[in-house]
Order: C-alpha cells, then sequence, then structure tokens
C-alpha cells in the first residue's frame, strides 16, 4: 500500500512541476477517471475531495460541514455555545442589506456565516456598548466582509481555524 502511495506522490510531484502539457494533461485524465469512480462508489468521499479542490477557487471558503463543526463549537462572551445567528437567519439578514453572501473570489457564503458569527461570539460585548441589537447584524456582516477581504491577509480563514 505504501509503495503505491509513495509512487502516486511521485508522478504527482514531477506533473507539478512540469512544463510539458501532456504530462498535465494525462495526469488530469487519471484524475477524472478515479473522481468519476469515486463518485459512483463513495459519493460522501467525492463530495469532501471536490470541496477541498473548491477551496482553491476562493481566498476564503468553508465547506457547509466545516462553517457547521466551527461554528457550533464558538464559545460567546456570554457564556453561549454555538451560532448566535443560524445560517437562514444570517442570510435574510444580509438580503435585508442588499448584501452579499458570496463575493468571488474573497468569500463563499459558509465562510462568510462563520466569520461573522466568530466575531459576534469575540466582541458582542463591546459592539452592544456602541450600538443597538438592530444593528448587530449589519455591523457583525461588515466586519466579517472586510476582514474576509483584507488585502493584508487574503487568506484569513483556513489558516485561522486550523484547517487544511
Amino acid at each position: 500500500m505504501q509503495e503505491l502511495k509513495d509512487r502516486y506522490m511521485e508522478l504527482y510531484h514531477k506533473m507539478a512541476h512540469s512544463k510539458e502539457v501532456e504530462r498535465m494533461k494525462a495526469f488530469g485524465s487519471a484524475e477524472q477517471w478515479v473522481f468519476g469512480m469515486l463518485a459512483e462508489r463513495h459519493p460522501e468521499i467525492a463530495k469532501k475531495w471536490l470541496e477541498k479542490l473548491e477551496a482553491t477557487e476562493w481566498h476564503n471558503y468553508l465547506s457547509e460541514a466545516e462553517a457547521v463543526e466551527i461554528v457550533s463549537n464558538l464559545k460567546s462572551q456570554d457564556g453561549r455555545t454555538g451560532a448566535h445567528w443560524n445560517l437562514a437567519t444570517f442570510t435574510n439578514a444580509v438580503q435585508s442589506l442588499s448584501g452579499d453572501m458570496e463575493r468571488t473570489p474573497y468569500y463563499n457564503n459558509y465562510a462568510l456565516w462563520a466569520t461573522a458569527n466568530m466575531l459576534y461570539s469575540d466582541h458582542a460585548k463591546s459592539a452592544a456598548k456602541y450600538i443597538s441589537e438592530e444593528q448587530m447584524p449589519a455591523y457583525f456582516y461588515d466586519l466579517a466582509v472586510e476582514k474576509l477581504t483584507d488585502i493584508d491577509r487574503p487568506h484569513f480563514i483556513r489558516e485561522y481555524f486550523h484547517l487544511g
């Protein structure tokens, strides 16, 4: 088994560092075949693999499962655990503000939702001193967008939450 993994990695590294288009096409064709087989036989694993590749399309990307896991473990300043806003509530609030749940290539909807909840979890007490409860969704939406589009740290979310 380890021999197969080692040989794969050897071929992968040759392809990844190659300028030979034919080598890249051959590797891509093999990957497409494997992914097709995987999707047919183990769709749950294929979904996770695709989510890992999807992350390459965004500066800040979370899958639904990653976002749910992150948000469910947040500990707010008031002692509560979990999301302050569930995804549907947050999405409705953002839409009422004419905001963007996704902004290519900066963030997808799950990264935005998790970041807004993380910021609320960490800063709700100080925010409540200066803004009303009604303004909280707009305020934390704006903060989350700023965090996820910050040019000083364009790939924030996966690093912050220690995701591969």
